[in-house]
């Protein structure tokens, strides 16, 4: 705008040169116009395209631009990001009240400039400035330098630079973002939400003059001190307003009504913990929209803390609950920790962000893989027996066993064993490598350090990824594509993975649906009122030593995950998932509203037909068999192990054989045959089973001349010596057995807990500790051999 004037003017002059042949003067004119213009360019090529380089305070706001909390920058000033939207009541009053000409002059006004000159040479002293909003935006670029006339002078040019550089609403927003007003609050978004507790678009006319009358001179103007001074001020402005027709007589009556605030107000922290995450992750970026809504977190916030006052009796201090939206993994609600705790117990821990033990959160994923793989189906049985596994013997939380529990009871009542069996059966390397792809990331060791723990809790993870995880799984059962991303609390964020989902739609549906059955013992609490809240997916997990409670909950709208304990990993008796977990999480679906179920997605199912009795594919030898849904594209190929053609006699009394009766004799069925280190626990679970017949009296011989079981090492009450130097605490023992005929199986048990079955080579390597150690194994049809014998550490 400057340079077209300077041109037009130019022109102008040319044209009474002309007329008047003052060649003289023009050429005077052109230099001095010339030299003006150099002037004013080096003027805009010093100012520099950025002016402030101050650091901002990190303000969080909620999806609909409510704040959340705030961080006071690193030169400890509430200073906040710049002012991107400026309402027209605030434009208004700011140029009456500090430069009411701001729209028509090149950032110097000369009116202004003249009468001050004359006003500090009458006085001999500065007693009027003259400054311009543009001129006080250089002198804030300057950091505010004492002021001299030399420095007035920089002003003067840099304002006028300013000007060509940047138009008038850039420059009106560059001075109210970086204006005093008073204490350490800079800018006028932050002096409305410090003053006022509000946004600056819905200040009144009377907080807005107050706030724009502060830049004025707000080191003098002490609120708690000087109100009378500030009210006369705020007041004088919103005459003005009136005398300009801006308010009307009403307005200008109720705004003087209004009262002075006596001090700043503290900015309220309702996501302390995500203000802190975010704070860490994006400092100095000012602004921040997140996904949270205001709403939830607040009432998330409420449910937190009451169940973190009530558990802080049975010294349980700590909590966290995470809320996301599940179609998007949008966090709605994020709780790090109730920030009114105890101070001493770590409220200011954001266990969301820590890494805890997983307890038997993994196992849905575990059985979703599997359902995929063909290697199960929700009615396969599988085993439940006391079993060793080198030296991890797990147990069930119920301290008893069934011997065989169909999968989908194994996840719904979360029993350690069969899981530890699922997990031996798919490979703990293949689990861990898809627990990471599917977005795990805590798994920092290789998946031998875990070995079969990683089932039981043996790896740590943090609730925000595990929380994720599972609404990815939900996604996968509603046949969203591309489900697996992580959650994000950031608004212009979307996360999409490229790659295939990880699990099937069918198998993760029924994963879910196992998931509604969910079951626990008496002990962990009043699981049973749970059942009422609707058909919620759920899963709970407590850590070894009881210091992590778990539970997490999906539906199609919403993901629910908490977590209750010490965050200085203090074990209690009460930290059990079931018991002070899932009660916040119910309370938390409660306040969400009602949720829909998952529907069932028959274009990825498939019904396959199987043995009631084991849940094995069926074969001729099933005498009753059902229909049950796999996975579309699973390989489903175990026939059943237990199920055998058996001959009696025709009294249905005996076994029998072709040695010891005629064929026409026999009579063969189809049975339902266990062996027997399964039997003994299935039966006592299950006291419809029969144990197949015994063999007749006259077949037994027949049958021991062909049963021949023994253990060939160790060797009865022997002593076996282990080298101190190989390992001082447990080794490798290799165990020999012959039965005849050879090709038959071989149960092998160590201190009543089963390690492995052998059909062919009966040997069996196992790493042992020091002391006294019993073996026994058992064929299939019951016989039974025992021995005992000691391990302990050689000098040599």
């Amino acid at each position: 705008m400057i340079i077209e004037t300077i041109v037009f003017l130019i022109k102008k002059i040319r044209d009474i040169s002309k007329t008047f042949k003052v060649k003289y003067f023009f050429i005077s004119f052109i230099f001095v116009i010339c030299f003006v213009f150099f002037i004013l360019r080096i003027s805009y090529l010093i100012v520099p395209d950025k002016l402030f380089n101050n650091p901002f305070s990190t303000i969080i706001y909620d999806r609909s631009g409510d704040i959340l909390g705030a961080k006071i920058a690193q030169d400890q000033q509430w200073r906040f990001s710049p002012i991107e939207k400026l309402p027209s009541n605030i434009e208004t009053t700011i140029i009456i009240a500090e430069d009411k000409r701001f729209k028509y002059h090149f950032g110097v006004d000369p009116l202004a400039l003249f009468r001050a000159i004359r006003d500090n040479l009458l006085e001999q002293r500065i007693v009027s400035g003259a400054s311009t909003i543009t001129m006080q935006v250089a002198r804030m670029a300057y950091k505010n330098q004492p002021r001299t006339y030399w420095q007035k002078f920089k002003e003067i040019f840099t304002a006028i630079a300013i000007e060509l550089k940047y138009s008038k609403d850039e420059i009106l927003k560059m001075y109210l973002s970086n204006a005093p007003y008073g204490s350490n609050i800079v800018g006028f978004e932050a002096a409305s939400w410090r003053y006022f507790g509000n946004s600056p678009e819905y200040l009144s006319w009377g907080q807005v003059a107050l706030l724009s009358v502060l830049p004025n001179n707000p080191s003098n103007v002490n609120l708690a001190k000087n109100r009378d001074v500030l009210k006369q001020k705020r007041d004088t402005l919103l005459n003005k307003l009136y005398e300009n027709d801006t308010i009307d007589l009403e307005t200008l009556s109720l705004s003087k009504k209004e009262s002075i605030p006596q001090k700043p107000k503290s900015i309220e922290q309702k996501a302390y913990h995500l203000l802190d995450t975010i704070d860490a992750k994006l400092k100095n970026e000012g602004k921040i929209n997140t996904t949270i809504d205001v709403k939830v977190q607040n009432n998330v916030n409420k449910i937190a803390h009451k169940y973190s006052s009530l558990y802080r009796r049975y010294d349980v201090n700590n909590i966290a609950v995470l809320v996301m939206d599940t179609a998007t993994s949008e966090i709605l609600a994020y709780v790090g920790n109730d920030i009114n705790a105890i101070k001493t117990q770590g409220p200011f821990v954001d266990i969301i962000q820590s890494n805890r033990s997983t307890g038997s959160l993994l196992k849905p994923l575990l059985y979703s893989l599997m359902l995929d793989s063909g290697q199960i189906n929700p009615k396969q049985r599988i085993v439940d027996i006391p079993s060793r596994f080198g030296n991890f013997a797990p147990e069930n939380h119920t301290r008893n066993f069934r011997g065989l529990v169909p999968a989908y009871q194994v996840l719904s009542e979360s029993l350690n064993v069969p899981s530890v069996n699922m997990l031996y059966q798919y490979g703990e390397p293949l689990f861990y490598s898809n627990l990471k792809k599917m977005g795990m990331t805590t798994l920092y060791r290789k998946a031998q350090d875990y070995g079969l723990t990683l089932i039981l809790g043996g790896s740590e993870t943090k609730l925000i990824d595990i929380a994720g995880i599972y609404a990815s799984l939900a996604r996968t059962a509603l046949g969203i594509e591309q489900a697996f991303f992580p959650p994000t609390y950031l608004l212009e964020s979307k996360y999409k993975n490229e790659d295939k989902n990880y699990i099937s739609t069918g198998a993760a549906w029924l994963t879910l649906q196992s998931m509604i059955e969910v079951k626990r013992p008496n002990f962990e609490g009043n699981w049973e009122n749970f059942s009422s809240k609707g058909e919620i997916p759920w899963k709970t997990g407590t850590s070894y030593g009881n210091k992590d409670a778990w539970s997490i909950g999906v539906s199609p709208e919403y993901t629910v995950g908490v977590w209750v304990g010490n965050s200085n990993g203090k074990g209690r008796p009460e930290i059990i998932g079931s018991s002070v977990a899932a009660p916040v999480m119910f309370e938390v679906f409660s306040y969400l509203g009602k949720t829909t179920s998952f529907p069932k997605p028959d274009y990825d199912l498939v019904d396959i037909e199987i043995c009631t009795d084991s849940g094995f594919l069926a074969t001729n030898m099933c005498d009753k068999t059902e229909y049950v849904p796999v996975p579309l594209n699973s390989n489903t190929l175990q026939v059943s192990p237990y199920h055998e053609l058996i001959e009696y006699d025709k009294t249905m009394t005996w076994r029998v054989n072709s040695f010891c009766e005629s064929i026409d004799n026999i009579v063969s069925k189809k049975t339902f045959v266990l062996p027997a280190n399964i039997e003994t626990f299935y039966q006592k679970a299950h006291p419809q089973y029969k144990t197949i017949a015994k063999y007749r009296q006259d077949c037994v011989n027949d049958v021991n001349a062909n049963q021949n079981l023994t253990i060939l090492y160790p060797h009865p009450n022997s002593i076996i010596f282990i080298p101190i130097d190989f390992n001082k605490d447990s080794a490798d023992i290799v165990m020999e057995a012959a039965i005849s005929p050879a090709n038959q199986s071989i149960y092998w048990h160590i201190d009543d807990y089963f390690i492995e079955e052998t059909t062919e080579n009966h040997k069996i390597a196992i790493s042992l500790e020091r002391g006294e150690h019993t073996l026994r194994i058992i064929n299939n049809n019951g016989e039974t051999k025992k021995i005992s014998f000691s391990v302990v550490r050689s000098n040599y």
